[in-house]
């Protein structure tokens, strides 16, 4: 519930929204909160910046990160906590309402996929710490649950760290030589520049079925790069990735004779600069029909 003092400030802001020009209130907001930094998101027209000093994933700081948020997630999952955290939040809070649609979309496409089976195996392709092992878990609690993650070599050891009981693989080669019942690539295909490769394996490792979510896609016919500054989220670097072409993208996965079960509107929007076209989050559920 709000107190009077919180709808009078609410009235008073519109107010001053009517009344005051936009370069006058641009002023104000420098005057109380300072020059804005540099934005989070850009657009980079060329394509893919070339080799630089940047480190990306590579940065010890996300490894870190990850590891001091870890408590605070495993505890936010367990139930009757809502499903709504955020492991990359500034400081995770389970009230997330974006990552509540896209954790309850893998809850559908995991159960769908297990229907009842006592055991089910799972490649997380860019598993990071192995967030989606304990999630799993908690959604399907009676299922024995066979995870497989893959991750550059420190978010391995990290990961392996923190869930002992999983399997986790530095190299992509390593993921290839079996088939999973479910294979899950949740926000880490874009950031992989021959992406088409890439899923071609995916779907080949996928007995059953196969996720792509938090996919940042595009309405319009041609795909482009965007950088991420993820300093608020503790990760002291930035990496580029691809802004897929729906059409494109959904048209490569039927060529590799992926049927499309279930797509999965996520409420994430990054606000680009300088992007030529709108961008917005995604997930998409496969099944193999060759």
């Amino acid at each position: 519930m709000h107190s009077p003092q919180s709808g009078v400030r609410r009235r008073t802001a519109q107010v001053v929204r009517w009344i005051c020009p936009p370069l006058i209130l641009a002023g104000l907001r420098r005057l109380r909160y300072g020059p804005p930094g540099p934005p989070e998101w850009r657009h980079e027209p060329a394509g893919w910046p070339g080799a630089s000093a940047e480190p990306g994933w590579l940065h010890a700081s996300v490894a870190g990160t990850q590891r001091r948020k870890w408590p605070a997630f495993r505890r936010l999952i367990a139930g009757p906590n809502p499903l709504a955290v955020s492991h990359e939040a500034p400081e995770p809070d389970g009230r997330c309402l974006a990552s509540q649609t896209a954790l309850l979309a893998y809850a559908y496409c995991l159960a769908r996929t297990a229907a009842g089976a006592a055991k089910v195996s799972i490649l997380d392709f860019g598993s990071g710490a192995g967030h989606y092992l304990p999630l799993s878990r908690e959604i399907l609690p009676g299922t024995e649950i066979q995870y497989t993650g893959h991750d550059l070599r420190h978010l391995c050891e990290l990961a392996r760290e923190l869930n002992p009981d999983g399997t986790f693989l530095d190299t992509a080669e390593a993921c290839w030589g079996r088939q999973y019942d479910l294979v899950l690539a949740s926000g880490s295909l874009q950031y992989v520049r021959a992406w088409k490769d890439t899923l071609r394996h995916l779907a080949a490792a996928a007995r059953g079925s196969l996720l792509v979510t938090r996919l940042p896609v595009t309405p319009g016919p041609e795909p482009f790069v965007i950088t991420q500054r993820a300093q608020a989220y503790g990760y002291l670097c930035e990496y580029s990735g691809w802004v897929f072409s729906r059409a494109e993208f959904l048209g490569e996965a039927a060529a590799l004779g992926l049927h499309l079960e279930r797509e999965f509107l996520l409420l994430d929007k990054p606000e680009v600069q300088g992007a030529p076209d709108e961008v917005g989050y995604r997930g998409f559920l496969f099944r193999r029909t060759s």
